[in-house]
């Protein structure tokens, strides 16, 4: 009979973020997606065939099937291998993957108690690099986006950040020009 779990956690290496995986376990056979929201890039969807063996290790040489939904031109890996310990303790799994387009990559998942996985840009408490601040205004843009019928286009993001950019700029300039004509005038 098969066992499915969540789990979420972060990545370092050569593409960090956050991720979300599901685990279908059925004996030492198990199957699974995961889910990498690398911030300012996108998001990485991958599926993984593999063995997790009684000793709690971790072992899928076939990572196939890599999709995103970035906004620009990136290239994606078609194949990889991952491996990871699971620590029943803690109910922990660290590992790393290798792709044939990127370094090497590590991990750490931790297991989640919801019967779904949560969307990578909702995740609450995971450990991931702080985030400029347009970036989080754009995370809450697209959340809002997400909840209005209004359809989210990933090219937005780059567009608003060079329209806050601009606005800022604008200002920066009318604030200089003041200064200078009352400094000029003697106000």
């Amino acid at each position: 009979m098969s066992e499915t779990t969540n789990w979420t956690g972060s990545a370092s290496g050569a593409r960090p973020g956050t991720m979300t995986v599901e685990i279908i376990r059925d004996g030492t056979h198990m199957t699974g997606t995961l889910r990498l929201l690398e911030p300012g890039v996108g998001e990485l969807h991958s599926r993984f065939v593999g063995q997790w063996t009684t000793y709690n290790k971790l072992s899928a040489h076939t990572l196939e099937h890599f999709m995103s939904n970035s906004g620009g031109a990136v290239t994606l890996p078609q194949t990889g291998k991952m491996e990871g310990t699971f620590d029943a303790r803690e109910n922990v799994i660290t590992g790393y993957s290798r792709t044939e387009i990127d370094a090497l990559g590590e991990f750490r998942w931790i297991q989640t108690v919801s019967p779904h996985p949560k969307l990578p840009g909702v995740l609450v408490g995971a450990p991931v690099q702080p985030a400029r601040y347009w970036e989080r205004f754009a995370a809450r843009t697209k959340i809002f986006f997400g909840n209005s019928r209004i359809t989210w286009d990933k090219r937005y993001t780059k567009w608003l950040m060079i329209a806050l950019q601009l606005t800022l700029a604008g200002l920066v300039g009318y604030l200089l020009v003041a200064f200078v004509i009352d400094f000029l005038v003697g106000n």
